[in-house]
């Protein structure tokens, strides 16, 4: 039983879908039609629960864990998350935030403004600084080393 306002109910309808759950908001004033609502009468407003629910790594990552900064990308790299691939830094536009590497970033589509994934960086924010639009073969020259050639290997990726 929620007590928050519509805004939390719809985020606990979130987090509960993507973990393979469905969900009910209804009034509470009828406790009777619990039992109904769990036979699969609909009262109120239902969420069902994702077809393919999230694995526990890209849940944690999607609603688990704060997110320091944003990258903004184009939308090739846009296309390429999507596509459930790697982030590469030629693909980066810009960078906001403060974070290091292994920390949570969104990623923001340049052409839209909304958030498309989030992720695990493999850098900090002063590192995609120096090297967002350049080609991965150019990171040591500008680092003086490579930790990896993306910036979001695909496993700590989750579309939003």
């Amino acid at each position: 039983m929620g007590t928050g306002g519509m805004q939390t109910k719809l985020i606990a309808a979130s987090l509960a879908t993507a973990a393979g759950v469905n969900m009910v908001i209804t009034k509470s004033d009828h406790p009777e039609r619990i039992i109904k609502i769990i036979q699969g009468d609909e009262y109120g407003t239902v969420f069902k629960r994702k077809d393919v629910p999230l694995d526990d790594r890209k849940w944690w990552i999607r609603h688990g864990l704060h997110v320091f900064g944003k990258l903004t990308i184009d939308d090739g790299a846009v296309e390429t998350v999507r596509r459930n691939n790697s982030l590469f830094t030629v693909g980066i536009m810009s960078v906001s935030g403060t974070f290091t590497a292994h920390q949570a970033v969104a990623l923001i589509s340049a052409s839209t403004g909304e958030e498309v994934a989030r992720g695990l960086v493999n850098y900090t924010n002063i590192e995609i600084g120096h090297i967002k639009g350049k080609h991965s073969s150019d990171i040591p020259g500008i680092l003086g080393y490579i930790d990896a050639e993306c910036v979001i290997f695909r496993q700590n990726l989750v579309l939003t």
